[in-house]
């Protein structure tokens, strides 16, 4: 079998996790003007597993920012 263009072809396209600027794109499509502004501070993290405990904790989170997310949009 011969193409005279380039072939993809996916059987799934599989996600598991959208975050801060993503996207899922299909077809013929052009993303103008994307833009994306965010800040984000986890002060505990993440646990994994099974049978996790936490107890006890203390989070002290100190931000001196003024300004998180300068943005400077022309």
């Amino acid at each position: 079998m011969t193409y005279s263009s380039p072939f993809v072809q996916f059987d799934a396209i599989k996600v598991y996790v959208i975050d801060t600027n993503s996207g899922i794109f299909v077809g013929t499509n052009t993303q103008l003007n994307w833009t994306s502004s965010s800040d984000r501070k986890n002060g505990f993290g993440s646990i994994y597993g099974n049978f996790n405990k936490v107890s006890e904790n203390f989070i002290l989170f100190k931000d001196d920012d003024v300004i998180d997310t300068p943005i400077n949009r022309r």
